[in-house]
Parts: C-alpha cells; sequence; structure tokens
C-alpha cells in the first residue's frame, strides 16, 4: 500500500529520448544454475535522454522526474544507497 501510495504521486509527461546503441547478451548466463532451461537473452538500449525545459521553468522535465522518483523511493524507505 504504501509503494503505490509513492508510486502514485509520480506524475511526468513524456521523455524524448535518442537511442545510441543496442546490444544483445548473446544467451546463456541467466544466473540460475541450470543448463536444462532456455538461455537468457538479455538485450540492453542505451538511450541518451533529451532535456526539455517548460517556459520559464530552470529544471528539464527529465531532472523533475528524478526529483519527484526519488522523493517516492525515499518516501518507503528506500534509503540512502538508491
Amino acid at each position: 500500500e504504501q509503494v503505490y501510495s509513492a508510486m502514485d504521486s509520480l506524475s511526468f509527461p513524456p521523455f524524448s529520448i535518442f537511442p545510441e546503441y543496442v546490444k544483445g547478451g548473446g544467451g546463456g548466463h541467466s544466473g540460475d544454475g541450470d543448463d536444462k532451461g532456455v538461455p537468457s537473452g538479455d538485450v540492453t538500449l542505451i538511450v541518451s535522454v533529451v532535456d526539455t525545459y517548460e517556459d520559464g521553468e530552470s529544471y528539464s522535465t527529465y531532472e523533475e522526474f528524478l526529483d519527484d522518483l526519488f522523493d517516492a523511493m525515499d518516501a518507503v524507505g528506500g534509503g540512502p544507497c538508491m
């Protein structure tokens, strides 16, 4: 309940992103120690966030999102190492 309440406090417009590159995991290394299952196929997408500013604002929409996100995480006891 506490987590849902904190996450409900987040509201943000869509971010503009620029894709940098995609890296495939190559399968395997799922960490489950069982070679009988389907191997992992992780994919990593690296992007850059394009900072946009609303009229008269000194913080970008992304900076405001991060501030709200960390406030929400702190509200549920996220601690200093987040």
